[in-house]
């Protein structure tokens, strides 16, 4: 008996990323497996998922060294900007940066030089998201980049700020803008570049205009970036999540139920308590709001979700008793609980729900339709 796992279906994984490289046409696909990806174990879906894509792309420097170290070999992009003490492990792990100022490419170039190597840099631009990359009147500085030694420029790319919302004229506006700085670099001599700005929702929404490639987040996982992009695309959830009821007990008429007694018994209840909690990355906000499965009946969630426990209203359930199982996302008895239901019940949203399940719950991973491995993270870190 688990108190709790994850169970991650990898031929889900590869389903997803099959519809992306399916959409996408001739162009190219990096699945983003950062966040661990997105909780659900990024060096597993790398492993699945390395003869289906050209890049995988990650956030930080670090999230890419933990790959190289699993033996991952496919090139590793970095999304974000890099902070300068982590530049050098783009040189030593062969990782290929985003570049969106001139200052850290200055800095790139003079490890690189020392080094003796040259680095591959993609140059982010600014289309309207507003986070990162090089704005329009700043194209002189991507020139300047181009003159630097040791950095080769092997790409431009941009981000989708509203693709996944029903009006599209952001989109539009920014994949024109993306154009002109395609323009701009075929007239410098950097016409042979690889350019991509679509994410999950550019793959789902656009029948078009993904350039040489394309990025696969949300999407990888089985999950849809927003509910205004089309639901019919076939995406097949990955992650399912189960625990098993640690007490059970009745409580008279009147009585309250976990911290501050936000909840009081109207009748005789049967309370089951499940041993996990918010520092498993289950929400406190789900406290008197969320639900899960027991024996293929919905239970309500009674009372404040705790650190480590909550407690549910099993008294319409049936034989329910230490050790019966739970589920949290997934489906049971004819019944399913989606990702989406808890999140939108947390005031939260898919990919902040699934980033959030903690280092404390194992995942199960399942391929080809057979259990392929556990992996407890911290079991890893004590073996550190």
């Amino acid at each position: 008996m688990e108190r709790t796992y994850v169970k991650i279906d990898l031929d889900a994984v590869r389903h997803n990323a099959g519809l992306a490289v399916k959409k996408l046409g001739g162009a190219k696909l990096i699945a983003v497996i950062k966040a661990d990806a997105y909780g659900h174990g990024a060096v597993e879906v790398a492993r699945a998922l390395s003869d289906m894509v050209e890049y995988f792309g990650v956030a930080i420097p670090e999230e890419a060294v933990q790959l190289r170290r699993a033996g991952i070999t496919k090139p590793l992009f970095i999304l974000g900007s890099i902070v300068r003490d982590r530049l050098k492990d783009v040189l030593r792990y062969d990782l290929m940066p985003s570049v969106s100022s001139l200052e850290t490419a200055e800095y790139l170039s003079k490890l690189a030089v020392k080094a003796g190597k040259t680095v591959k840099v993609h140059i982010g631009v600014d289309t309207g998201m507003g986070r990162i990359g090089f704005l329009d009147s700043e194209k002189d500085r991507i020139l300047a980049i181009k003159n630097l030694p040791g950095i080769e420029i092997a790409g431009v790319c941009t981000h989708y700020a509203c693709a996944d919302e029903r009006d599209k004229a952001s989109a539009k506006s920014q994949s024109l803008c993306f154009s002109r700085f395609i323009s701009f670099m075929d007239d410098n001599g950097l016409s042979g570049i690889t350019k991509h700005i679509s994410n999950s929702a550019g793959i789902i929404e656009f029948d078009g205009g993904h350039f040489d490639m394309a990025r696969s987040g949300i999407m990888t996982y089985g999950l849809y970036p927003s509910n205004e992009v089309d639901k019919s695309f076939g995406l097949k959830p990955a992650m399912s999540w189960y625990a098993s009821v640690s007490h059970v007990k009745t409580l008279p008429e009147g009585r309250g139920v976990s911290y501050g007694h936000t909840f009081v018994t109207k009748r005789p209840t049967k309370i089951a308590t499940v041993p996990i909690g918010y520092a498993d990355g289950y929400p406190r906000a789900l406290s008197n709001r969320g639900r899960v499965l027991i024996n293929g009946v919905f239970a309500p969630i009674v009372g404040r979700v705790c650190m480590d426990q909550f407690m549910v209203d099993v008294t319409d359930a049936d034989n329910v008793e230490i050790g019966s199982e739970v589920v949290l996302v997934g489906e049971q008895g004819g019944n399913l609980l989606t990702v989406e239901e808890l999140a939108d019940a947390a005031y939260s949203f898919n990919y902040e729900f699934v980033c959030g399940i903690g280092l404390r719950v194992p995942r199960i991973y399942y391929r080809n339709g057979k259990f392929l491995k556990r992996v407890n993270y911290l079991e890893k870190i004590k073996n550190i």
